[in-house]
């Protein structure tokens, strides 16, 4: 069927790096490559802070007269190496990853759409977006569709552990996946998933928020 040889994969991949690359350039040639979307400045600026002072934020200096800082550490921590550099090119590299796992997901459970499934996903506006802005969902949708590639590939504590990473990126999803996993734990009377994934959120919990609580 159309777009299901292997040739068609690296066809496909082409046009996810050149569709991800053109909101860069023309930033870059307009726009003096402003970032695109306000979480991107938040990370960014977030960033700068940890590589100046070398330590992770307890304040939002930048809201109303200041509150405790709440937001995930996980895209702060990868941009802080080199932030004016990495907003840009992290979420790119992001992307890419992103549309492999999901052509390889889609492979292995229904293989007569992997084509046409991964042409729609790089398409489409919200992928796009996505993964040209630095915010904390790029890096949850990659490691969803690395938890979900683990899983089936018949890699499930794996998988599990790519599931409670998300959390360092968007704590409200990893929550969706605890939820999940109760709810197949209940149906299939199977808690194992479930607990480590209880444990595992509860680890990150306190990493990220004990200092905001406190």
């Amino acid at each position: 069927m159309f777009l299901n040889a292997k040739k068609h994969f690296y066809l496909l991949l082409i046009l996810c790096i050149i569709l991800l690359v053109l909101p860069l350039a023309i930033r870059a040639i307009f726009n003096n490559s402003f970032l695109l979307g306000e979480e991107s400045y938040t990370n960014l600026r977030t960033a700068q802070y940890i590589k100046i002072n070398n330590e992770l934020p307890t304040e939002d200096d930048y809201s109303y007269g200041g509150r405790p800082y709440t937001n995930e550490y996980g895209m702060p921590l990868l941009l802080a190496f080199n932030p004016a550099l990495l907003s840009r090119i992290i979420p790119l590299i992001f992307g890419i990853l992103s549309f492999i796992l999901f052509y390889f997901i889609i492979e292995e459970i229904y293989p007569f759409v992997k084509g046409l499934a991964s042409l729609f996903l790089i398409i489409s506006p919200s992928f796009i977006y996505l993964f040209s802005t630095a915010t904390k969902y790029s890096g949850a949708l990659l490691f969803t569709l690395f938890g979900i590639y683990l899983l089936v590939k018949d890699k499930k504590y794996y998988g599990l552990i790519s599931f409670i990473i998300v959390g360092f990126f968007s704590y409200l999803i990893s929550l969706s996946f605890l939820i999940a996993f109760l709810i197949y734990g209940i149906y299939k009377n199977k808690w194992k998933e479930f607990y480590v994934l209880l444990i595992g959120n509860i680890i990150v919990f306190f990493i990220q928020f004990s200092r905001a609580i406190n």
